[in-house]
């Protein structure tokens, strides 16, 4: 198991930042390791604000087993630790999601992308500790109870809106919908399993049922 970071450089505005991004891809790498069983990985870091989430200036697609991709806008602001705590959880849950698309993969309908997004969620915290992200927690009480009884009409189909459900839609979703809904519901299944999250990265989805 090895990571190879790759970081665009052409624009020069990620050159300051590449001792650092290393030092924090190499601890979690071994970090993570201990936790589960990890493929070769290319991790590809890019100047791409476009692909960064604006609260925390950085974003992060699993694209396969080995590929994860990670956008970082070099204009936003962090202040302490927060470039190091926002890259470390936007790395340790794409690699959640690479892992487990090597084995029961992400999953094709609603329900399957719950769970998987929020043993994601639930698998940053385990590795990097803390607060849950921003959009684990994205709704209120009764907000989460109408968007989840809402959802469970559309859990078991493969055409349902996945940027509506995640991202939000204008009359619609609330942004993170489904990123709060699948922490909760993964959070469910490991308060009363007793169970992590690493060890659940080849779990198929209906066992969260």
């Amino acid at each position: 198991m090895s990571f190879r970071v790759h970081l665009t450089e052409q624009s020069g505005r990620l050159t300051p930042f590449r001792g650092r991004i290393e030092k924090i891809v190499s601890k979690i790498e071994s970090e993570v390791g201990v936790r589960m069983s990890l493929p070769d990985m290319d991790v590809v870091i890019s100047d791409d604000p476009m692909g960064a989430i604006p609260e925390i200036g950085i974003g992060g697609m699993a694209r396969n087993e080995h590929l994860l991709l990670i956008s970082i806008d070099p204009n936003h602001v962090w202040s302490g630790a927060e470039f190091e705590h926002a890259l470390r959880g936007t790395i340790a849950h794409e690699i959640h999601h690479c892992v487990r698309m090597g084995s029961v993969g992400y999953g094709e309908t609603l329900f399957d992308a719950l769970i998987t997004e929020g043993l994601a969620d639930h698998f940053d915290q385990e590795v990097n500790g803390g607060d849950p992200s921003l959009w684990s927690v994205a709704l209120d009480d009764a907000q989460q109870e109408t968007w989840l009884k809402r959802a469970r009409e559309e859990f078991d189909r493969t055409s349902y809106d996945h940027a509506a459900w995640f991202y939000g839609k204008e009359g619609g979703q609330p942004k993170w919908a489904g990123y709060t809904l699948g922490y909760y519901l993964v959070g469910e299944y490991l308060n009363r399993s007793k169970k992590k999250a690493s060890g659940l990265v080849n779990t198929p989805s209906s066992d969260f049922r």
